[in-house]
């Protein structure tokens, strides 16, 4: 079994949640949990944490998304995670909508019906910000 011996792995937060009991998780899970939930709504698939942003990031995240898991924060799904909290999606959901509002795109994603990648658009559709597979 592996010995985390950074600060972020020993240090302990205590959190409470009205109506269930308080939930304690290491500054590691915590800032793991933020920094998915942020790159979620950036990709546009908020509250998805995907396996491949966890492989990306250079900090070890594979003990910590179990324990986030174990936790009851996440759940694994295909490829990834996915916020349990209800509060915690709808707070991504919000922030992907405004984050919509205020780029260039002129479509809606349900209203684009061929997505089309430009020279700058990093893996986005120019039109209406889905993601789009790339070559």
């Amino acid at each position: 079994m592996s010995q985390f011996e950074d600060e972020e792995h020993t240090e302990f937060f205590r959190v409470e949640k009205p109506g269930a009991e308080d939930l304690v998780i290491s500054r590691a899970a915590m800032t793991l949990s933020a920094a998915g939930l942020s790159n979620s709504v950036a990709e546009g698939t908020p509250g998805f944490i995907s396996d491949e942003y966890l492989s990306a990031i250079a900090a070890e995240t594979t003990l910590t998304a179990i324990e986030l898991v174990t936790a009851g924060e996440w759940r694994r799904v295909e490829d990834g995670y996915r916020v349990t909290d209800p509060k915690m999606q709808e707070f991504a959901d919000s922030l992907w909508r405004r984050q919509r509002e205020f780029s260039d795109w002129t479509l809606s994603p349900e209203d684009c019906s061929t997505h089309s990648e430009g020279p700058n658009s990093r893996g986005r559709c120019v039109r209406c910000g889905t993601p789009v597979e790339t070559d």
